[in-house]
């Protein structure tokens, strides 16, 4: 499952640095973040690499994303209450 929507991000800093070769991946649903497979700089394989699981009243949902690119901020934490439309990463794009 692929969790991406554009919108404003909270912190101003980041935002600032942002352009369109940065994307923030969004939370479609709420839940409890499971755990975490990535790292700041890490690359990020598209459909392959596993960002992070979500538990959804007792579903896992895995994160991936539709693009190559790397890892530029993570904004959850693992056992983290979310909730619809939290960010959860920034990716920045491959050129």
């Amino acid at each position: 499952m692929i969790i991406m929507k554009h919108q404003i991000i909270h912190n101003n800093e980041i935002l600032q640095e942002l352009d369109d070769n940065h994307k923030i991946i969004y939370a479609m649903v709420g839940g409890i973040i499971q755990s975490i497979s990535v790292y700041i700089n890490d690359k990020i394989i598209v459909d392959q690499t596993i960002l992070c699981t979500i538990q959804v009243m007792k579903t896992e949902i895995t994160i991936i994303f539709d693009c190559n690119g790397k890892l530029y901020h993570i904004y959850i934490k693992s056992n983290q209450l979310i909730n619809a439309n939290d960010p959860l990463f920034i990716i920045k794009l491959d050129q």
